[in-house]
C-alpha cells in the first residue's frame, strides 16, 4: 500500500525548469544546504519508496525540527545505523545543523566491529529505527544495545509547536537561518562526518572528513561530469559507504539534482521496478550489484537510465557489454575513489576511450613512489599512488595508527595503498591493484588481481559471470603458494595451464582450488578478502 501511495506522486512527475546543478562550496555543509534549499524552495529535493516527494523547503523544515531534538543529545559523535532513505539524510542534515558529528556505522561487518567503533570514539548515542531492526532479525547489536536510540521515539516527542517553529524558521532568508544557528562559528576544517574504511584487508579505520574536504571534492567532481537540471539520481548505496554518504547521498541535495533513495542495493528486482516507475537517469553501484540487476531486469525497465556509474571494484567486460546492449543513449562511467579522499579521485568520461579509471580531479595532485624504497619515481611507471589536495583527510582517529602520509616536495601526500601509474598520453590513472594484493614470488612482485583478471577472460559467462579470488598460502621454509576461490567449476590443472599460456606459469602455480557458489562480499559490494582468506585457510587445514 505504501508503494502504491508513493508511486502516485504528482509532485515527483512535475516538469519544471530548475537551476543548473551547482554546489555552494564555501563554508560548511550546513550553510551549503541552507543556501540550496532557499534557492530551490518548492522544487523537489528527494523521495523514497515509502513517502511522497519532499521539496527543499520541507526537507529544510524537517532538518531544522530534528536539529532541535538532536541538540539535547550528549556528546559530539552520534552514531547513525540506517540504510539510504529520505529520513536518514534529513537526520544527517539535522545532526550537522545541531553541530554534531554523525558517525556512519556499517551493520554488515558484525558485532565486533560495531563495538570497536563505539569504543574508539566513545559513542554514547546510536540512532536507528525500529522498522530497520525488525527487518534485520539476525543483526547482533548486543555490544551497542545500551547506546541505541530509536528514531520513532524521538519523532513521538516532537510537538506541533516544534513543527511550527521549524516551518517558520525555514521561511526566513538563508543568511538569517545561518546567523540564527551560528553556523559561521563552525570551522570548515572540522569533521563533518566520520566514516570507516571497508576493512577488507585489516580492521576498519576511522576517517574524519571535514566540511571543506567533502564540498571541494563534490564541486570538483561536478566540474568533470555532464549533468542537466532534468537528471534524477538513484541513490541506494548505504550511507556508511563513502560513495553512498557523499556521492549518492549528500551530493544531489547540495547540487540541486533530484534523488530517489532506496534502502537495499542487493534487491535487484526492486531496483528494476523503481527504475521503471520513477525514471532515474543516473545510478551508481559496485559491479557485483550491477551483475544481479542485469540478470533480473527487462531492458525497458532500465530505459530512462542514461548513465551507469561504477566504482569500488574493477568493472568486468560483461557489465560494459550489458550496458551497450541497451542501445544508444546509455553510457558507462567508471570512477575511482578512496574514503580518505572524500571519496572521488578520478572519473572516466563516458564514451572516451582510454585505459584506466579516468583523469584525476583538477584540484588533486598525483605522485608515484616506489613501494619498497618510497622514493618518488616517474609517474608513468607502476608504483604506489600518492594523492594531495583539498579533499584529502587529515589523519585517522585513534591512537597507534600508522601515519598514512609521505612528505613530497614539502607537501603531505596520502599513500593510497594502490599500485598504478599515470598514462603519459592521456593523463589517465591506470590501476594495477592493491599493494596488499601483491606477493613476492621468486624475487618478483606478482599482482593477484592480474591473475584473477586472466582467469576471468577465459571463463566468460554473461548469465552468471565467473569470479576468481587468489589468496596466498604462506608456509614456513616454503615459497608462497597460491589458492583460488571461485564460483566456477574448474581445476588447478586447468588454471595452471591458463597461467602457462599467458606467461604467468614461469613463477606462479595454483596449489588448490576452492568452490564457493556465492563469493563473500562486504556491504559495500567489495569482495571480502579477509573472509575468503579465512575460509581457504580453514579448508586447507581440514584437508591437511
Amino acid at each position: 500500500q505504501a508503494e502504491q501511495i508513493a508511486s502516485l506522486d504528482p509532485l515527483w512527475d512535475q516538469k519544471v525548469k530548475r537551476a543548473y546543478p551547482h554546489i555552494f562550496s564555501e563554508g560548511t555543509i550546513g550553510e551549503s544546504f541552507i543556501k540550496k534549499a532557499k534557492q530551490l524552495k518548492n522544487e523537489v529535493a528527494c523521495k523514497d519508496g515509502t513517502s511522497r516527494a519532499l521539496t527543499y523547503e520541507r526537507l529544510l523544515t524537517s532538518a531544522l525540527v530534528l536539529k532541535s531534538q538532536f541538540e539535547k543529545i550528549q556528546g559530539n559523535f552520534i552514531g547513525v545505523m540506517l540504510p539510504a532513505s529520505v529520513g536518514v539524510y534529513a537526520m544527517i542534515l539535522g545532526l550537522i545543523l545541531a553541530k554534531k558529528t554523525p558517525v556512519m556505522l556499517n551493520w554488515t561487518v558484525g558485532a565486533r566491529s560495531l563495538k570497536y567503533a563505539k569504543d574508539l570514539l566513545n559513542i554514547q548515542t546510536i540512532l536507528t529505527a525500529e522498522k530497520f531492526l525488525d527487518k534485520m532479525p539476525l543483526l547482533d547489536i548486543s555490544p551497542i544495545e545500551n547506546e541505541i536510540v530509536i528514531m520513532e521515539d524521538i519523532r513521538r516527542q516532537i510537538t506541533l509547536k516544534d513543527k511550527l517553529k521549524g516551518a517558520l524558521k525555514a521561511k526566513s532568508s538563508a543568511q538569517t537561518i545561518i546567523d540564527h544557528l551560528d553556523l559561521k562559528d563552525v570551522d570548515p576544517n572540522s569533521p563533518a562526518v566520520v566514516l570507516f574504511t571497508s576493512g577488507t584487508e585489516s580492521n576498519p579505520k576511522a576517517v574524519p572528513l571535514s566540511h571543506f574536504n567533502i564540498l571541494k571534492n563534490l564541486e570538483s567532481a561536478l566540474d568533470q561530469i555532464e549533468l542537466s537540471s532534468a537528471d534524477i539520481l538513484y541513490g541506494t548505496l548505504p550511507p556508511f559507504h563513502s560513495f553512498g554518504f557523499s556521492v549518492t547521498g549528500l551530493f544531489p541535495l547540495l547540487a540541486g539534482v533530484r534523488v530517489f533513495y532506496a534502502p537495499d542495493p542487493t534487491d535487484s528486482s526492486q531496483i528494476a521496478y523503481d527504475a521503471e516507475q520513477f525514471k532515474p537517469t543516473m545510478i551508481c553501484l559496485a559491479p557485483s550489484f550491477y551483475k544481479n540487476i542485469f540478470r533480473v531486469a527487462k531492458q525497458h525497465q532500465l530505459k530512462s537510465i542514461r548513465l551507469f556509474v561504477s566504482g569500488a571494484e574493477k568493472a568486468p567486460l560483461e557489465l560494459i557489454e550489458s550496458i551497450k546492449m541497451l542501445g544508444e543513449g546509455h553510457q558507462f562511467l567508471e570512477g575511482y575513489g578512496i574514503t580518505e579522499c572524500s571519496p572521488v579521485v578520478s572519473i572516466n568520461m563516458p564514451n572516451v576511450t582510454g585505459e584506466g579509471v579516468g583523469r584525476p580531479l583538477s584540484n588533486l595532485e598525483i605522485k608515484v613512489i616506489h613501494p619498497e624504497t618510497l622514493d618518488e619515481i616517474d609517474p608513468s611507471i607502476d608504483g604506489e599512488i600518492c594523492i594531495y589536495g583539498p579533499s584529502v583527510f587529515s589523519g585517522y582517529l585513534g591512537d597507534g595508527k600508522k601515519d598514512p602520509f609521505i612528505l613530497l616536495d614539502g607537501k603531505k601526500f596520502y599513500r593510497s595503498g594502490d599500485i598504478g601509474h599515470l598514462d603519459p598520453k592521456t593523463g589517465y590513472l591506470v590501476l594495477s591493484g592493491r599493494l596488499k594484493r601483491f606477493v613476492k614470488i621468486g624475487g618478483e612482485m606478482v599482482s593477484l588481481g592480474a591473475i584473477e583478471s586472466e582467469f576471468c577472460q577465459h571463463f566468460v559467462n554473461p548469465e552468471n559471470p565467473c569470479l576468481f579470488v587468489v589468496s596466498p598460502l604462506e608456509a614456513e621454509d616454503e615459497k608462497t603458494k597460491l589458492a583460488v576461490m571461485t564460483n566456477c567449476q574448474t581445476s588447478k590443472e586447468e588454471l595452471n595451464e591458463i597461467l602457462r599460456i599467458s606467461g604467468f606459469g614461469r613463477i606462479v602455480k595454483i596449489a588448490s582450488v576452492h568452490f564457493c557458489e556465492k563469493i563473500p562480499l562486504m556491504g559495500t559490494g567489495k569482495i571480502d578478502y579477509r573472509k575468503i582468506e579465512e575460509m581457504i585457510k580453514c579448508e586447507v587445514s581440514v584437508a591437511n
